[in-house]
């Protein structure tokens, strides 16, 4: 059996996907600047004070209407914010009650997936949650609150507002956090909005609004920082600028300035004057900074308003050289990248291919659900996964594609035989018709061939909700049919295991047997069916979100006993992947994230990254996946600007080109030191599991010191330096001896 201390192991990562059964993500709550270093900073966003002209008010209160529609003036433009602020009392105890309660929802974006949607609502009796859908469903931003305490009778005040791309929520005058999406967000004329319910007759507000308004807005002044998506990266030392755009011409009507934080939240500069002041455009010449991640904030005043722009922006070293695919550890992934005809958006993509391919990552691993490949049973449309897969083969990403099983009735299992407990999603069920899926596997094989080698069968199918039925032997069944059908379209390609998500540990290991009370089989019960030959790559889920300070110290053992394991089980010439891991970023000492876990600052999760790539070669991980690209768990806020973990990853793939892991160092129990070389070059790296610890650094040869950011120092003549939480690199031509 599973034993009870393996929980924190894997059942976190299960809580994550019940989360995002319709690919949605889910953001930490954040507090208001000055902390430079939050996951969400990253609008532009129009300021309370007079930054905003109202429009239209439009009262809430009283008896819910069943369903309303604002003027078409007001509908289908994307410069317009929107804000509604309510308060309620409700009828209900959120310690008691389980219930959906509507407060003001505009479409689906809770119990459905409906493109140009807003959900403002209580969830589960005590999350509050405020949502936005894009034009394409393809993007959401969303902010919550997990903490909701609802007496009966008493008031609770609730405020939101949302732009095109931005969605804000205040709880009782608190500001809970802001979160950006890349798409696009309309409102759609004609489209009715609700009231105290999510639709007629769903979700009903069980209390009183006692009072609300809708109110229509219009920016005064109109600018955003230049480069979309891109803004905000720059390489190299040398001069840089920041233009903001002025799209209504008015530059010259406009007084303006910049201030830049940096990543602990100190002040650079303040108030920078423009450099090239025109009707169009605003453009800051950027003193010489340290390479690193900044947080900037624009400011600019006219027409009698006043408007604040923030955008977090990188200053990295230089391009990245990166090594071939296959000495390459560094691999990412996210859910959303494939969707269906009508919600791909090849933009995004793009977008993201680009930024992955820049950070020095070789590996992307793709999600692709069966029905989003067949939509009946003799009918394929490979348009979008072909699509993906020229993107990323033009940005030299190797594609490690996850197969998942379908929602179709003919596709899944779940009509049949549904689960008695709650399953991740709609693509957790067995295939139905084994023979249609090894039909389909062979299918989608053939097609990619020569372009595609790598498949991994599920995703976490020894958790409980991973994969139904919760028996080992039916998934020991899929993987058998499902390496059948990748190796006869191609002997070249390798099967990989889906990642199971807690039973690799010590007593998943020496597990035998589940009952449906446990919440994942074991590696034990898996090898006792003689598996070994459909699989070429072992692959395990290492998340540390239990640990303190999210310290990936524990995985290490955890990989090394596995590496036993697996040689002990005719499995030890098979490599071992890890397809997800991450850190969450956020309001340190808050808590966050899917698992509640307490949340490291923008510099702490660098660290992290850094020290568990790291970490991954000591423990023999050929390919390490983290998870995901975007959001308090990501490289990149929602809007694409970058976190300070991409700059740490761009860095560390440059310090890394070319290197063979070597050997541990034995340090101080609480400082932890790895050694790196080519036969040429030596490359150290410290850290401290807490605190500072003072070293010695004794070598013969030429030596030089760089922080995780890439800013060279060199070595003391003394060799002395102060070791952090924060990795350093020490980089020679000799051997380095560290006391």
């Amino acid at each position: 059996m599973i034993s009870r201390m393996q929980l924190t192991d894997w059942i976190l990562p299960m809580i994550r996907r019940a989360c995002l059964t319709v690919a949605l993500l889910i953001f930490s709550s954040l507090a208001a600047w000055p902390n430079a270093c939050r996951a969400a900073d990253t609008p532009p966003v129009v300021t309370a004070d007079n930054g905003l002209k109202t429009i239209a008010t439009i009262n809430l209160a009283g008896a819910p209407p069943a369903g309303a529609t604002l003027p078409s003036a007001y509908c289908n433009r994307t410069d317009l914010v929107y804000d509604v602020d309510i308060t309620a009392t409700a009828n209900w105890d959120s310690s008691l009650d389980t219930d959906p309660h509507g407060m003001f929802v505009l479409g689906r974006n809770m119990h459905d997936l409906k493109p140009n949607s807003v959900s403002l609502l209580v969830w589960g009796g005590k999350t509050l949650f405020a949502r936005m859908t894009s034009s394409t469903t393809g993007d959401t931003a969303q902010v919550n609150y997990g903490n909701l305490d609802i007496k009966p009778g008493a008031p609770i005040h609730v405020h939101a507002r949302w732009t095109s791309n931005t969605i804000s929520l205040d709880l009782n005058g608190r500001r809970i956090g802001t979160e950006s999406m890349a798409g696009t967000f309309e409102w759609p004329q004609g489209r009715a909005y609700f009231v105290a319910a999510e639709d007629v007759g769903l979700s009903p507000w069980n209390g009183v609004i006692v009072s609300g308004t809708l109110r229509v807005m219009e920016p005064i002044i109109r600018a955003a920082y230049a480069g979309g998506k891109d803004a905000g990266y720059y390489i190299g030392s040398g001069a840089h600028r920041l233009p903001i755009d002025l799209p209504a011409g008015d530059g010259l009507a406009l007084k303006s300035s910049l201030s830049l934080y940096d990543i602990n939240g100190v002040k650079v500069f303040d108030k920078l004057k423009p450099s090239v002041v025109s009707p169009g455009a605003h453009t800051f010449e950027l003193p010489t900074l340290p390479f690193g991640w900044y947080q900037a904030v624009g400011t600019l005043a006219g027409h009698g308003s006043t408007l604040k722009l923030t955008r977090s922006l990188v200053i990295t070293p230089g391009p990245v050289d990166r090594q071939s695919a296959d000495l390459s550890p560094f691999g990412i992934t996210e859910e959303t990248t494939l969707a269906p005809a009508g919600v791909y958006d090849p933009s995004t993509v793009e977008t993201l291919f680009t930024r992955i391919s820049a950070m020095g990552v070789r590996w992307y691993r793709l999600w692709v659900p069966w029905d989003y490949i067949q939509t009946a049973p003799n009918q394929y449309d490979w348009r979008q996964l072909d699509d993906v897969i020229a993107r990323a083969r033009s940005h030299g990403l190797t594609l490690y594609v996850c197969l998942l099983g379908g929602s179709q009735p003919w596709q899944s299992s779940q009509n049949v035989s549904p689960s008695p407990y709650p399953i991740m999603s709609q693509y957790c069920y067995m295939p139905l018709d084994m023979s249609l899926w090894s039909k389909y596997v062979g299918a989608f094989a053939q097609h990619c061939k020569g372009r595609v080698f790598y498949y991994q069968v599920w995703n976490e199918p020894d958790a409980r909700n991973g994969f139904y039925p919760f028996l080992t032997g039916d998934y020991v069944t899929v993987v058998k049919a499902s390496s059948a059908a990748i190796r006869a379209a191609d002997p070249r390609n390798l099967v990989g295991l889906g990642g199971f998500a807690g039973g690799f540990g010590p007593s998943g290991i020496a597990s035998m047997s589940h009952t449906d009370k446990d919440f994942a089989w074991g590696l034990g019960e898996f090898w006792s069916l003689n598996p070994q030959s459909y699989y070429d790559i072992m692959d395990c889920h290492f998340y540390t979100l239990d640990q303190p300070g999210q310290s990936w110290d524990k995985s290490v053992a955890t990989a090394q006993s596995l590496h036993a394991a697996m040689q002990a089980h005719a499995d030890g010439a098979k490599p071992l992947w890890n397809s997800e891991t991450s850190f969450f970023t956020g309001d340190p000492g808050q808590m966050g994230g899917w698992t509640n876990t307490p949340l490291l600052s923008g510099q702490d999760q660098a660290a992290r990254l850094v020290q568990m790539y790291v970490q991954s070669y000591a423990a023999s991980i050929s390919h390490t996946f983290w998870y995901s690209i975007r959001g308090d768990c990501g490289v990149l806020n929602t809007d694409f600007s970058p976190l300070p973990s991409y700059a740490a990853q761009c860095e560390l793939a440059r310090m890394m080109y070319g290197l063979k892991y070597q050997r541990a160092l034995a340090l101080d129990s609480t400082l932890r030191g790895y050694v790196f070389n080519n036969g040429s070059r030596y490359l150290y790296v410290l850290w401290t599991t807490s605190g500072d610890v003072p070293v010695t650094a004794t070598t013969g040869a030429k030596a030089q010191v760089l922080d995780i950011m890439g800013n060279l120092s060199s070595l003391p003549g003394s060799g002395k330096l102060t070791i952090s939480t924060v990795p350093v690199y020490i980089t020679s031509e000799g051997v380095i001896r560290i006391s």
